[in-house]
């Protein structure tokens, strides 16, 4: 950019952060809405152009250090004799006592997202799978916010350096009172979980103290791990963190096994079988102590019942959990904000999800007092034009599939006219009649972890918590943005019903979805300006009543050939992965898939 332009962009910035004092704010919810300023105005900035990788965002690099700074600022609150100053040259200079770790780094994951996703059957999956994913999505998100909002010391967004993929990691101030808050916290997001979901789903934890040099040193490592003798890199930290968080997944719901609230209730059967009512969605059974929810076909409605009634349509009963991600799917076509309440927002018909947090799809309300609000991005950020309130919290997230294929009737479409075949009215649509399920991610970002986003695979100062969170930022930007816009070109074809961190679940009519997989990887390989960062797929045709859980499986199957796949480039170099998987069959995108495509054409015009 020009210097005129950048001028221009801050004078916009002055403009939208003068007119911020129109709004009710308290400290909490102004220095959240400027976190949201800043991003909309810096995100794109480089934070240093000395160098020939200017590639950290100067947002990314000014909330990492703000973070930082707050929690070195909370640790010596309690422990100041640790501190100690000193005159140089260049100024004051602070040093800590060796055995001194102020800061935490905590990473959470919320493993069986896959199989809790696709665990649905054919009936009414085209309305329950959007629901779920977006239930799945916010579990995570809500997560972070309570960490944020209930932290004993303040908070805000800025101390969240990686949310992607069902994972978010944080830095926080490496203090009793937060490690207690951050282990109750725990317990209660594990009771949650187990009470509404069995075990599907999992949350793990992990959380290393740790410190820098006093006197930092250009290419050496310049962080100690608490209990640890020797300096290791940033890559090496977040090792230690995901072995953390492992070591808890191999002993799932340990506390909740051992109770005695829960021993039986883990070891002993849990469903009656026989004639017990089974949810139509899931195929799991229904509780008798709950209700279900059946549909009346006249009404085209459902209604709720405590009791089982006679002369019902077992086929058509779900439960509790399945209406309500039904409900979340009608509400999310073309929402335009969500809220995170607190006890003073007068906002009814919450959505709950595990851990007492909630949110709320905004429709109409009077009030949003003390809430979070959050704008999906569809396409321009104004974070003045907001539903009324006082002392909220203003800002903006991109969310995958925020639009879906919609009919003339203005009602979402359904797989079965996704597949191709006719309207209310009779009208065929194509003449060929398939869905194809696409699943795709990126491949190898745990080698991006932990060397730093180099090339060669060797440790660099390019990694740092400013680098992971820049990247973080750009991920979430192409997958749960970008990929909206990429959309529009099938958007009466394609709908995306789970984009997070760099996974996409993506369902449509075959020749659309295969078109619309291309186009991704095509545009990938440009955001990302670089060959050892790619994406492999795999695609499913199957016809538009074929099981959606098992079509999700198969695709997977397909994905793990195609990341699996390896071939030999003309010169000689081995290379893998980068592939698409197709009919079974994987092909690398640079060389075989071209050839494919080639032969493709030739066979349509002969």
């Amino acid at each position: 950019l020009s210097t005129a332009h950048y001028r221009e962009h801050w004078g916009a910035f002055i403009d939208e952060f003068k007119s911020l004092p129109s709004r009710s704010f308290d400290i909490r919810g102004f220095s959240t809405t400027l976190h949201y300023v800043l991003k909309k105005y810096t995100w794109c900035i480089p934070s240093f152009t000395q160098n020939n990788h200017p590639c950290i965002s100067l947002f990314e690099h000014s909330k990492i250090t703000a973070a930082i700074a707050q929690c070195i600022f909370d640790f010596y609150s309690y422990n100041q004799d640790k501190f100690h100053t000193h005159s140089t040259p260049s100024g004051l200079q602070i040093e800590i006592d060796d055995e001194i770790y102020p800061l935490l780094l905590v990473g959470f994951d919320l493993s069986g997202i896959q199989d809790y996703l696709y665990n649905i059957s054919s009936a009414n999956a085209a309305k329950s799978l959007r629901g779920r994913s977006f239930y799945l999505q916010m579990s995570v998100e809500a997560l972070a916010w309570k960490i944020i909002n209930e932290n004993p010391y303040p908070a805000s967004p800025s101390h969240v350096i990686y949310a992607s993929g069902g994972k978010f990691y944080m830095l926080l101030p490496n203090l009793a009172n937060v490690r207690d808050f951050l282990n109750n916290f725990y317990e209660k997001v594990l009771d949650d979980l187990w009470k509404k979901h069995k075990g599907r789903l999992y949350l793990n934890m992990g959380a290393i103290a740790f410190r820098y040099k006093n006197k930092m040193e250009k290419d050496a490592p310049n962080i100690r791990i608490e209990g640890e003798e020797e300096n290791v890199t940033i890559g090496a930290l977040w090792d230690r963190v995901f072995v953390e968080m492992t070591s808890r997944e191999a002993q799932r719901f340990r506390k909740i096994i051992t109770s005695k609230d829960h021993f039986h209730k883990f070891f002993e059967p849990s469903e009656d079988g026989g004639d017990a009512i089974v949810c139509s969605v899931t195929g799991e059974e229904i509780e008798p102590e709950k209700g279900y929810y059946v549909f009346n076909e006249e009404k085209r409605d459902w209604y709720h019942k405590k009791q089982i009634e006679p002369d019902i349509d077992y086929s058509a009963i779900i439960s509790e959990e399945a209406y309500e991600q039904i409900r979340i799917g009608e509400q999310l076509v073309n929402h335009r904000f969500i809220a995170i309440p607190t006890a003073r927002t007068k906002a009814g018909d919450l959505i709950n999800l595990p851990g007492g947090t909630s949110i709320h799809i905004v429709r109409e309300v009077n009030s949003y007092d003390e809430a979070t609000m959050l704008k999906t991005v569809q396409d321009k950020i104004d974070l003045v034009e907001m539903p009324p309130g006082n002392r909220q919290a203003l800002g903006f997230r991109f969310f995958g599939g925020s639009r879906v294929a919609i009919l003339e009737n203005h009602k979402p479409a359904t797989f079965e006219h996704l597949a191709g075949y006719g309207d209310e009215k009779g009208k065929e649509k194509y003449p060929f009649k398939r869905l194809a399920i696409l699943r795709m991610d990126v491949d190898g970002l745990g080698t991006l972890f932990r060397y730093g986003f180099t090339e060669d695979q060797q440790a660099s100062d390019l990694a740092s918590f400013s680098a992971y969170a820049t990247f973080s930022n750009f991920l979430d930007l192409f997958f749960s943005g970008y990929l909206n816009t990429l959309r529009e070109k099938y958007k009466d074809d394609v709908n995306i019903l789970y984009s997070g961190g760099d996974d996409i679940f993506a369902i449509g009519y075959w020749e659309k979805v295969i078109a619309f997989a291309w186009d991704i990887r095509e545009e990938f390989k440009k955001f990302t300006g670089r060959d050892d960062l790619t994406v492999s797929a795999g695609i499913e045709l199957v016809g538009a009543k074929f099981p959606i859980a098992k079509g999700a499986e198969i695709a997977g199957v397909a994905e793990e050939k195609a990341k699996n796949h390896k071939i030999l480039s003309a010169n000689g170099v081995e290379m893998k992965k980068n592939s698409v998987c197709i009919f079974g069959v994987p092909l690398n995108w640079d060389i075989e898939w071209k050839d494919v495509v080639d032969l493709k054409n030739k066979l349509v015009d002969w």
